[in-house]
Formats: C-alpha cells, sequence, structure tokens
C-alpha cells in the first residue's frame, strides 16, 4: 500500500513539475555562479559571482518567490523549503529604471519609494545624479512585467504632488514630477 501511495504521489509531482508556471519573459535564469540549496524549511542561494544580484525562485506549485539581493561572495535565505514546494528555477529579477526630470537644486538628493519589494512606502532607495535637472532611479528585484506604483521624493522627506504614478518591472519610464 505505501509502494502504491508513494508511485502516486510521485506521479502527481512529476505532473506539477512539467506544469510549473515559467518566470517572466523579461526575466533570465540566474547565471551558474549562483546557486540554490533547499531544506525542509528554507531555500538559500549562494552567490558566487563578482557582482551582486537580484534573484527570486519560482515553485512547483506555480508560485512565485519574492525577490532578493544576494551580494557577491555570499548567501542569504530567499524562500521556502521544499515543505512549501520544490523549486523549479532561479531566476535573475527584471530591472527597471525611472528617468526623473527634476532639477533638486544643490546639496538636495532624489528618492523613489513604491508599492512593491524591494521598493516600499516607509523609506526610499537613493536615485543617481545624471545632470542638473535628471535623476535615474533603477529598482532591480520586481519581478518582470509586474505592475507597481511609485512616488520620488527630495531628501527622502518631501514627496511630489498629486498621485502616485504606475509603473511595469522591467520598462523604463520617464516623469517630470512637482513638488
Amino acid at each position: 500500500m505505501k509502494a502504491r501511495i508513494f508511485a502516486v504521489g510521485a506521479l502527481l509531482l512529476g505532473t506539477v513539475l512539467a506544469t510549473a508556471a515559467p518566470a517572466a519573459a523579461d526575466d533570465s535564469a540566474a547565471p551558474a555562479c549562483v546557486s540554490y540549496g533547499q531544506s525542509y524549511r528554507y531555500l538559500t542561494a549562494t552567490n558566487n559571482c563578482e557582482d551582486g544580484v537580484h534573484v527570486y525562485a519560482t515553485y512547483a506549485n506555480g508560485e512565485q518567490g519574492v525577490p532578493h539581493y544576494v551580494a557577491a561572495g555570499t548567501y542569504t535565505t530567499i524562500g521556502s523549503g521544499y515543505g512549501y514546494s520544490n523549486v523549479s528555477g532561479l531566476y535573475l529579477a527584471a530591472k527597471t529604471t525611472v528617468q526623473v526630470h527634476y532639477d533638486a537644486g544643490f546639496g538636495n538628493n532624489v528618492s523613489i519609494r513604491g508599492s512593491v519589494a524591494p521598493l516600499s512606502w516607509a523609506s526610499g532607495q537613493p536615485c543617481v545624479n545624471q545632470a542638473a535637472d535628471l535623476w535615474e532611479c533603477t529598482v532591480a528585484g520586481i519581478p518582470g512585467g509586474q505592475a507597481f506604483e511609485y512616488k520620488v521624493l527630495i531628501n527622502d522627506s518631501t514627496w511630489s504632488t498629486g498621485g502616485n504614478h504606475a509603473g511595469v518591472s522591467g520598462y523604463g519610464h520617464d516623469i517630470t514630477p512637482s513638488f
């Protein structure tokens, strides 16, 4: 009886693995220098690459994990173990660039906050000043094709006016905010 249950379970697991959802079209498989290990409770990613990476896991049950940053030469817990579901793949998360056309003034900076991790509404990620009136906000870690909302701030304390901006991960966005 146990052998029959095991065989049926293995057959069902094979079916689930074969029908697992693929990664978003904009994302690609993690490079060979990034590996994962899965215990009953945890999924860890090890990064042996020269640069840090943003990765997420897809599971055999069709679920997609939250993106996590893994610094070069380190490992970190990025998801649930096989007690939840087996991993079907590890993928690089898409990068999204928001070009902010605004002169923030000498000594000020621009940051971005948003609705989907790694962005949050609680604290901003810094943007890079490219010219007097151009700031570049690069967000890595939102799965490709996922919709999200965001706003930009001056010195991570003064919010831009108006409603939230709508974005889609993996695409570039240009905005001209008012403060």
